[in-house]
């Protein structure tokens, strides 16, 4: 909220990249809900550390796939700063433990839990630490953020799509006293709900985790309805989709505050990222980003359809 607040102010009239910003507030999300009791402050510095050094590795490694092997001392520079993004990383939740800032219950998410105890006694080191991280870390907020700008892509081509979650946002949080939602509060959100289901039908990104199964388990049913409950052996492949949360937080972040009136520019873009964009490029979604006015009416902005 603050960056964009900041943003509007120095550049009201700005388009910006639509997909850029996503990313950056689903990052923000993950890292939030990942890392519960971790000052807001620090997320925000990781955050920002987190972009300015993994995604550019990251288009590294596309070069490579290209077969480009002139780039030895650039991959070992890259090395170097996401194993110092990953060592501020463990910093943070390390101190945020030394100094009482964990409940019980966030001790025992999974990634805290791995980096302040690790396995079987073995506490990991900050390199063992790097593929942990940051394909979580990645994987997590790179398809979320996608997702999310599918989504305004699909709203800014139905103006009634828009009104409609932009209704069911607002009754939703008036309902609610402004408290954010809980997996057990989808029901009361089907249009939102909806539409990320279509959106992922359309548009996939790549929201699952594959792994495999190191012993067996059961999976057990549903509490209310006694469905789904199943058992599987050793080596089954899982499968979980991890992008429904962020998907909620980010949309009710940006509707609540913010009318967004979609452009299709022609035109230079600015990115989040603070790169300018010749033109859209492929996947891009020019916004114009304003602020809600007290007591307007729902689609008071109305967004614009983009020309076929």
């Amino acid at each position: 909220d603050e960056e964009l607040d900041a943003l509007l102010e120095q550049h009201p009239e700005r388009v910006i990249d639509g997909v850029s910003m996503t990313s950056r507030l689903a990052l923000r999300v993950v890292l939030g809900t990942t890392f519960p009791g971790v000052k807001e402050d620090e997320l925000e510095l990781l955050a920002d550390r987190f972009i300015a050094v993994v995604k550019p590795a990251i288009r590294l490694i596309e070069k490579l796939s290209n077969r480009n092997t002139d780039l030895k001392a650039d991959i070992e520079r890259a090395v170097g700063e996401v194993r110092g993004v990953v060592s501020a990383i463990a910093a943070a939740v390390r101190a945020t433990h030394a100094r009482g800032g964990f409940r019980r219950e966030h001790l025992e998410m999974a990634v805290i839990n791995f980096i302040l105890f690790g396995r079987d006694g073995q506490v990991p080191s900050d390199i063992e630490l790097v593929p942990v991280l940051i394909s979580f870390l990645y994987a997590g907020h790179e398809t979320t953020g996608i997702t999310l700008a599918w989504a305004l892509y699909e709203m800014g081509r139905n103006p009634e799509l828009y009104r409609t979650i932009q209704a069911e946002v607002d009754a939703f949080h008036h309902a609610h006293g402004g408290q954010a939602i809980t997996s057990a509060q989808y029901d009361e959100r089907p249009y939102t709900l909806a539409l990320m289901y279509e959106v992922l039908r359309l548009h996939p990104p790549f929201p699952l985790l594959v792994r495999a199964a190191s012993a067996p388990g059961r999976v057990p049913p549903d509490p209310e309805t006694g469905i789904g409950g199943f058992e599987y052996p050793v080596d089954s492949v899982l499968i979980v989709s991890f992008s429904t949360m962020e998907f909620f937080h980010v949309i009710d972040a940006l509707m609540r505050r913010y009318t967004l009136a979609f452009e299709h520019p022609e035109r230079i873009i600015e990115s989040t990222d603070g790169e300018a964009i010749t033109g859209p490029p492929l996947g891009s979604i020019g916004l114009r980003i304003r602020r809600r006015r007290a007591g307007a009416p729902v689609g008071a902005a109305t967004p614009r359809t983009p020309p076929n």
